[in-house]
């Protein structure tokens, strides 16, 4: 479909859902046109399908195996499967990032390029229990994030931290979950 065709979609459904208010129609129009235009950006830097046991992805998987990752408590990464490679145009935070998302749990993997051998420079992996829960913005999924970055970027400090979203009361009573905290957790979702 015709980048054209999209965008006047876009328009004429902002239009309907905010009985054409200029105001509204204008705000509506530009977020569309950004995502749009956010996503073909992504789309022209490079964003490819690949498999993990692909030779390719060999030197990356053996960044991440070299890297202090499995300290920093990431679980083991899979060995196969069918995946994302993103190789961004503006390289400002990374360099390459694979999207790994197998086995009811969702990565992010970054790498940096140093000398054309990539070095592991950040990860993200998100577990999800299976629940539900009601929130102002509609149904989302409970989920448990860990994150950690070498390089400070877009929505990724510098450091690491553990984030919980659920109705869980113990868990949202914890000020600071620890990576302790979310194995134990991921244990306790993956017997259910």
């Amino acid at each position: 479909m015709p980048l054209n065709a999209v965008l006047y979609g876009l328009q004429a459904l902002s239009q309907m859902a905010l009985g054409r208010t200029k105001k509204g129609v204008v705000l509506v129009s530009l977020l569309a046109y950004t995502s749009v235009a956010c996503m073909a950006l992504e789309w022209a830097g490079g964003v490819s399908q690949a498999r993990l046991e692909d030779s390719e992805l060999a030197p990356f998987l053996a960044a991440a195996q070299k890297s202090k990752r499995a300290a920093l408590g990431f679980s083991p990464l899979p060995v196969q499967g069918l995946i994302r490679v993103e190789r961004p145009r503006s390289k400002r935070h990374y360099d390459v990032m694979l999207h790994i998302d197998l086995g009811g749990v969702s990565r992010t993997v970054s790498f940096l390029l140093k000398d054309s051998r990539p070095v592991w420079s950040g990860e993200q992996e998100i577990h999800y229990s299976g629940k539900r829960f009601t929130t102002v913005d509609g149904d989302v999924a409970e989920f448990m994030v860990i994150s950690y970055s070498t390089v400070e970027g877009d929505g990724a400090p510098l450091g690491g931290y553990v984030q919980y979203h659920g109705e869980d009361p113990e868990l949202n009573a914890i000020r600071t979950l620890s990576v302790v905290d979310a194995q134990r957790v991921w244990a306790r979702w993956a017997e259910h």
